[in-house]
């Protein structure tokens, strides 16, 4: 049973941010978050009590060519799971790993073994967790290379992800939807050709030219270091691009709290930069796309085909050939079907010219 100081202490656990704080967040640490992701992001901290002001939980967003979209993943270290484990009052510590080795390797371990304690109903409890080195270690995507410490410290790396293991059997409510970064699985990702970066490659735009895209990072304007307003959008022709503007838009001064992740029209202008590098890029027009929400998806997809092909009752290009109604008119049989066809005819939006000739077989029709 929890007892009142228990709950006291997990609500002081709890960041309680104010807006100026949420605003910070989500311009520094969580920048480039849609809405949905931030919110997320926002939840798993208060969940877990750490705090990502000082790096204890982040979110990584690195651009997948699979998916052809950023994904996005929370993350801690070692120490994160640790503290989380520590303030359930039930983490009874750990022992040291449990390395086996290749003797022809010996370099790096095979796998890795990790108990954790944790106290149930007065009893110490252990629970194993095992890291193999072939499901855990990270490689250059392109190269193929050791990536980071794995190559430096790879029984460290690796009893890290063991312990990360026990640590979420031990203790799984507290610790879902949080993975450390020792064993993250590498995304395959879009990388420089110098290797390491995974910031994406800059739009192949051109200025005076309306483009469309998301936008996926404000900076709002620093009157102090004289710098614009900067809006980071991923072009939909590929890659992202930094545009200043020195007065917000319209467009984002009414929705200053969700334009980030939505759709945009935009286009600016440019001016060769005096100390070389990138050149200075002005916006000249930004709009955000509006997206009308269907109620019924199902209506939408049984509807689809004729919105897709809808008829334009201006174009007689669009109607039956004016010789298929003539030519029924003259093959019907008395004068009561020649009328059903000639009073069908009439109710599209012919010509003038064609109803005359649709007039006259009938006349000539009534006659015979």
């Amino acid at each position: 049973m929890t007892t009142g100081t228990e709950l006291d202490v997990k609500r002081a656990l709890t960041p309680r941010w104010t807006k100026t704080q949420v605003g910070l967040l989500k311009r520094t640490v969580a920048k480039g978050l849609t809405d949905d992701e931030f919110l997320l992001f926002m939840y798993t901290c208060k969940r877990t009590g750490l705090d990502p002001f000082i790096k204890q939980i982040y979110a990584i967003k690195r651009y997948s060519t699979k998916d052809e979209s950023y994904v996005m993943s929370i993350q801690t270290g070692i120490d994160g799971y640790r503290l989380i484990a520590d303030r359930t009052n039930k983490y009874a510590g750990c022992d040291k790993p449990v390395f086996d080795v290749d003797p022809s390797e010996p370099t790096r371990p095979i796998k890795a073994s990790v108990t954790v304690y944790k106290m149930v109903d007065g009893e110490k409890c252990a629970f194993e967790g095992e890291a193999r080195w072939s499901e855990f270690v990270q490689k250059h995507p392109k190269t193929g290379e050791l990536m980071g410490m794995w190559g430096t410290m790879p029984f460290n790396q690796l009893a890290k992800c063991a312990e990360a293991q026990a640590q979420r059997k031990a203790f799984p409510a507290d610790l879902a939807g949080v993975m450390t970064h020792d064993e993250s699985p590498v995304i395959d990702i879009t990388i420089a050709e110098d290797g390491g970066s995974d910031e994406p490659k800059p739009a192949d735009t051109k200025p005076e030219t309306l483009y469309t895209g998301h936008l996926v990072g404000y900076e709002a304007k620093n009157e102090q270091k004289k710098t614009p307003h900067r809006l980071i959008i991923k072009v939909d022709t590929g890659g992202e691009i930094r545009i200043g503007s020195y007065s917000l838009p319209d467009a984002i001064k009414k929705n200053t709290q969700t334009f980030l992740g939505r759709r945009v029209q935009f286009s600016y202008d440019e001016k060769a930069n005096p100390k070389g590098g990138e050149p200075f890029r002005n916006l000249k027009h930004l709009a955000l796309e509006e997206v009308t929400a269907d109620p019924d998806p199902q209506k939408k997809e049984e509807t689809k085909p004729q919105e897709e092909n809808p008829v334009d009752t201006s174009s007689p290009n669009e109607l039956p050939h004016i010789n298929s109604f003539l030519a029924d008119i003259e093959a019907a049989p008395d004068t009561a079907a020649k009328s059903h066809v000639f009073n069908e005819a009439m109710a599209l939006p012919y010509p003038e010219a064609d109803k005359q000739l649709l007039l006259a077989a009938m006349k000539k029709g009534a006659k015979k």
